[in-house]
C-alpha cells in the first residue's frame, strides 16, 4: 500500500496544476486502490501480472496471496475501463479471478526506432563477449525464479557440452543470487566458465544494442502475458 499512498500523493499534487480526463494504473499490489477511491476521476487499469496468477510462483504464503489478491480485485471493480495487453491475459482474469468483463485488449507497442539509434555499437569490445563464428545466447531480465533463472543451467549445460563455439550472456540483476550461487557453479565446475557471460544490469540502451547484435534470444519464465522483452 506504499506505492499506492505514494501514488495518491504525486496524482493529488499534479491535479493542481494539470486536468486529466482518465488515469491509467496498473493491477500489480493495488498501487491504484486509493486513487480509484479517494479522487473523483475516471480511471483505467491495466493488467500485467495478478497477484492471484503470479505470487505462489515467488513462494508468497497463501495468506499473503489472498490479502493482496483480494485487494487488487478492490482496485480493479472500481476502474471504469479494464485493459490487457494480450488475449491470454484477458481471458485469464475472467476465466480465473471473476473479472467482470469486458477486458479490452490493448497490445503493449514498441517504437523499433529506439533499436536503430544504435547501429554500429561494438558490444563485443565494450562487454568483451566473444567474438564471431562464436554463437551468443543472450537473456535479458530480472534474473529471479519467476523469470525462470533457476532453470538456467539444465538449459546451458548440455549446449554447452555439445557446441564449444557457443556462449550464454545474462544481462539483469542477480537479485536472488541463482546465478552466483547455483548455475555458474556449476557451469565452471562442468569447465564451461569462460563461456558463461554475466553483465549485471544494464540501461536499456545498452540492452537493445546486445538484442540487435545476439544470435539468439532466451527467454525463460514460468508465467508471463506479453512481455515487451520477447516482443522486442
Amino acid at each position: 500500500m506504499q506505492t499506492a499512498q505514494a501514488a495518491f500523493v504525486a496524482l493529488r499534487e499534479l491535479a493542481q496544476h494539470e486536468q486529466f480526463d482518465v488515469v491509467e494504473y496498473p493491477e500489480c499490489g493495488a498501487d491504484g486502490l486509493l486513487i480509484s477511491t479517494l479522487a473523483d476521476l475516471r480511471t483505467c487499469v491495466r493488467f500485467h501480472s495478478p497477484a492471484q496468477l503470479i505470487m505462489a510462483t515467488y513462494g508468497a504464503s497463501p495468506a499473503d496471496i489472498e490479502a493482496t489478491s483480494l485487494l487488487e480485485k478492490l482496485a480493479i471493480d472500481r476502474a471504469d475501463v479494464r485493459i490487457s495487453p494480450s488475449e491470454f491475459l484477458a481471458a485469464a482474469v475472467v476465466d480465473g479471478m471473476g473479472v467482470d468483463p469486458p477486458v479490452h485488449v490493448v497490445p503493449n507497442g514498441l517504437d523499433l526506432r529506439l533499436f536503430d539509434r544504435h547501429e554500429g555499437v561494438d558490444v563485443e569490445e565494450r562487454f568483451g563477449l566473444p567474438r564471431r563464428p562464436a554463437v551468443t545466447v543472450f537473456a535479458s531480465s530480472r534474473l529471479e525464479r519467476r523469470k525462470g533463472v533457476h532453470l538456467l543451467a539444465d538449459v546451458c549445460l548440455p549446449i554447452l557440452a555439445a557446441y564449444p563455439h557457443v556462449h550464454f550472456v545474462f544481462a539483469g540483476a542477480d537479485s536472488e543470487g541463482v546465478l552466483a550461487t547455483s548455475i555458474r557453479p556449476r557451469v565452471e565446475a562442468a569447465g564451461f566458465g569462460d563461456r558463461l557471460h554475466h553483465l549485471g544490469r544494464l540501461p536499456l540502451e545498452e540492452v537493445r544494442a546486445l538484442v540487435k547484435h545476439v544470435d539468439i534470444h532466451l527467454q525463460p519464465t514460468l508465467w508471463d502475458n506479453a512481455p515487451y522483452s520477447c516482443l522486442e
